[in-house]
């Protein structure tokens, strides 16, 4: 069974990850995310932050705001 706020995650079906999570499946390190949290509010990246220490990312939240703020380099093809 899962413990903490990982478990009330599980529990209540929210598609959240955590700092570690998203530097595993984003390679956002966990500094670059510090950064990018304090960043001003239109390229902010999305977090919660549950009691006074636990950061949580929406995955859903996360891939919108990448989609937003991708860049289109020159050589890019789709």
């Amino acid at each position: 069974m899962k413990s903490g706020i990982a478990w009330m995650d599980y529990i209540f079906h929210i598609p959240t990850v955590t700092p570690k999570e998203l530097e595993e499946e984003y390679c956002f390190s966990k500094s670059v995310q510090a950064k990018m949290r304090m960043l001003s509010s239109k390229k902010k990246i999305p977090f919660s932050k549950v009691g006074s220490k636990f950061i949580r990312y929406d995955r859903f939240e996360i891939d919108k705001w990448l989609e937003i703020h991708k860049v289109i380099t020159s050589n890019h093809k789709e």
